[in-house]
């Protein structure tokens, strides 16, 4: 009969540690347990902030009694790789500001992928309002389809009987994605190649005779 939630708004990437991470962290060529292990740079996360508005219609039977028009939505997320597949993401919303039943959430999600199709997740969220507060948890686990196509399950219950919570979704999201990643020169391209061969008779010979007859310099 309607939407518990409509809103439109945008989120700006602050900080990225993950930035050029291909440049600064090298994989240890001596060591496999040294690219497995913690590193302690994952604990600072990359952090941004999102800001947008809620559009509620009048007598919205999933909002609070009064809850109608526009009002203010905003979000500090924040998101740490840690190695082996694990991902922690971390959401502070502040909603519905300068209402009668303004709310605070957060939300807390942990990842791992097995591979690069399948991953699972625990989610905890938190509620807190004068019209509704809860504890949330859900368990479930997504599906890559395709590169841009994703499949997703999850269960939602909670501990508390007032009321109750216990649930079963089942999603699908398509991303448009415009990104073109960075071209390292590592100087080991065709044009790179072709700059070191001599570029002619001369040059060739001058190589060859800066080698002794056992083959040294």
């Amino acid at each position: 009969s309607n939407f518990k939630q409509f809103a439109i708004g945008a989120k700006y990437l602050v900080f990225d540690p993950y930035k050029n991470s291909e440049e600064k962290d090298k994989p240890n060529l001596y060591s496999y347990h040294a690219n497995r292990g913690f590193k302690w740079s994952s604990m600072i996360p990359a952090v941004a902030v999102y800001a947008g508005v809620n559009i509620d219609s009048k007598d919205n039977p999933y909002t609070a009694p009064g809850i109608e028009g526009i009002s203010p939505k905003v979000m500090i997320a924040t998101q740490n790789n840690f190695s082996g597949g694990w991902v922690l993401v971390t959401n502070l919303v502040k909603d519905r500001i300068g209402t009668d039943f303004s709310d605070f959430q957060y939300i807390i999600t942990l990842t791992h992928s097995f591979s690069p199709q399948w991953v699972i997740f625990g989610e905890t969220q938190g509620i807190q309002s004068d019209f509704y507060a809860d504890n949330l948890f859900r368990f479930g686990g997504g599906y890559l389809w395709s590169k841009d196509f994703q499949l997703d399950t999850a269960v939602t219950f909670n501990s508390k009987d007032t009321p109750s919570v216990f649930g079963v979704n089942f999603g699908m999201s398509y991303r448009f994605d415009f990104h073109v990643d960075k071209e390292i020169d590592n100087g080991t391209s065709r044009a790179d190649a072709d700059k070191r061969k001599p570029k002619n008779k001369k040059d060739k010979k001058k190589r060859t005779d800066d080698f002794d007859d056992n083959g040294n310099l």
